[in-house]
């Protein structure tokens, strides 16, 4: 029979990702975590949603579960957001907070999400290949943030330059924050007096478990 499951692991290499799903897809039970979480429709959409089909950020579902309640909060309604990157997650923290500003490196993506973006997102570009102004990028709008996302290119320069825009009570939050190739900005952060509260788990679209790291100080917006 090995031959045979060899050959079906090619082929099944080949599937689109919602192919590979379809079977667990079809015996899904509405009452699972996975199902509640908005896993099972995110495949099915092809990008992060809740399973009414509201966006969400591809962060750690355990992550999402602990931002929820912040974001309930009267409070979030005057919190200032910066992210490094865009995309599904632009549109969840417009529709929770002030203002967001994304920045986006990529001008084809960029012009794809503009028309959908709502009146509280100020889309910017920078350069990815230049890691020192696309870091720097988040001083732009003279500003200081009390969440700073950092979930695209360069990531360890941004953790350098982030602090910077940072308010006294604000948070950074970094996802995919296992990467061996996070590490070095992980310990500056470290360095510099932040504690790390570490998300680990499924997050949409992912089939491995992956990590969301919040980042804080003493009298921080959530109370850490």
């Amino acid at each position: 029979m090995y031959p045979y499951r060899k050959i079906g692991q090619k082929i099944e290499r080949g599937l689109p990702f919602w192919a590979r799903w379809w079977p667990l897809l079809q015996h899904r039970h509405d009452s699972s975590y996975l199902s509640q979480a908005g896993w099972f429709s995110s495949i099915k959409a092809g990008k992060a949603v809740t399973p009414t089909g509201a966006p969400l950020p591809w962060y750690t579902y355990p992550s999402i579960d602990y931002l929820r309640p912040h974001l309930l909060s009267e409070h979030a309604k005057n919190w200032n957001v910066f992210e490094y990157g865009c995309g599904q997650s632009t549109h969840y923290w417009a529709t929770h907070c002030a203002h967001v500003h994304a920045l986006e490196h990529d001008a084809k993506w960029r012009a794809y999400l503009t028309p959908s973006l709502p009146q509280n997102v100020t889309l910017l570009s920078a350069d990815a290949a230049n890691k020192i102004t696309y870091a720097a990028a988040i001083l732009e709008p003279n500003i200081k943030f009390d969440i700073i996302i950092i979930d695209a290119k360069n990531r360890n320069s941004c953790a350098k330059k982030a602090p910077e825009a940072l308010t006294e009570a604000g948070v950074i939050i970094w996802d995919d924050s296992e990467r061996v190739s996070n590490k070095q900005g992980l310990k500056q952060l470290l360095k510099n007096g932040f504690k790390a509260l570490h998300f680990t788990g499924l997050g949409p679209l992912h089939a491995q478990p992956s990590r969301t790291t919040i980042f804080y100080r003493q009298n921080n917006i959530f109370n850490l």
